[in-house]
């Protein structure tokens, strides 16, 4: 009888134990970025009052060939700047963004050329992002500008416009792959392009990034080039493609981006019409990465 009652007295305690846990939710309670056996779900979660530094790095070269003659010009952009969470905006993360550093130059036959940045330093603007990092709210940052020479004075919103990379919206696994499509708009003072671009995203597996439990992401995409500008009073027609890959870890149980590295090429023809229509043939490529610096 004592061994019997014992059990009845055990599996009381068990039933009591379990009711009292799943009063509490400890039963069956699930992380928000579920788990890596059954899927994990992927969003930008940042806490407000949370600070995040970044920096970005770009290197390019052009080159365009004019009556069989090849020119090539190099540039390069650097920045720094602050994420600091305000809380959230109709479902969406407000983000305060700050610039606190920039460098930009360009490198020809013509000689070296090093960008004005002074007015943006400092300057901040809002950001809505959403939880899959959709940037739906940059008009802030249209009217912070620099100097960029004889090119005119350039906006930073289209720096900002993709710094977030898209997520799928669904528990993935690794293995499983996403599409999201993108449109950017750069005004490059005398020339206006618009660049649309389909990239397919993979979760690739897991790794350790600066001590943050990182789900690392391989994409690839393709897109069209397509834009107008003016050069010495002649009108310009731009259309051509690009392509590229990057590779990108996100601090899944944190809920932002650590790092992401990105290579691109493109493959232009550029008309002028002053005239005799002449074709010109540009080709270029660039890295570009972002990375958590604090």
């Amino acid at each position: 009888m004592k061994a019997t009652r014992s059990l009845y007295v055990g599996a009381a305690l068990l039933l009591v134990a379990a009711a009292i846990c799943a009063l509490s939710g400890c039963a069956g309670k699930k992380n928000v970025w579920g788990d890596v056996e059954s899927g994990l779900i992927l969003e930008y979660r940042m806490k407000q009052g949370g600070v995040l530094k970044y920096e970005t790095v770009h290197e390019g070269v052009e080159k365009v060939e004019v009556m069989g003659q090849t020119n090539e010009s190099a540039t390069s952009k650097s920045y720094t700047f602050t994420v600091a969470s305000k809380g959230m905006k109709d479902g969406n993360l407000l983000l305060g963004i700050t610039v606190d550093s920039m460098e930009a130059g360009l490198k020809s036959v013509q000689g070296e050329f090093a960008a004005d940045t002074e007015d943006v330093l400092g300057k901040s603007f809002d950001m809505v992002l959403t939880p899959l990092g959709d940037e739906v709210d940059l008009s802030a940052a249209e009217e912070i500008k620099y100097s960029a020479g004889p090119m005119g004075d350039r906006s930073i919103k289209s720096d900002f416009e993709s710094i977030f990379s898209n997520l799928a919206g669904r528990p993935v696994k690794v293995g499983d792959s996403w599409e999201s499509p993108d449109s950017l708009y750069l005004d490059q003072g005398n020339t206006q392009l618009t660049i649309k671009t389909v990239s397919v995203h993979t979760l690739d597996g897991y790794e350790t990034m600066m001590g943050l439990e990182c789900a690392r992401i391989v994409s690839k995409f393709t897109g069209t080039v397509t834009g107008t500008g003016e050069q010495m009073g002649a009108p310009l027609i731009i259309d051509g493609t690009t392509e590229g890959s990057e590779t990108w870890y996100f601090a899944y149980k944190e809920g932002y981006l650590v790092k992401a590295s990105a290579d691109i090429d493109s493959d232009l023809s550029v008309t002028v019409q002053m005239g005799q229509e002449m074709k010109i043939p540009v080709t270029s490529s660039g890295s570009l990465e972002t990375i958590l610096i604090k």
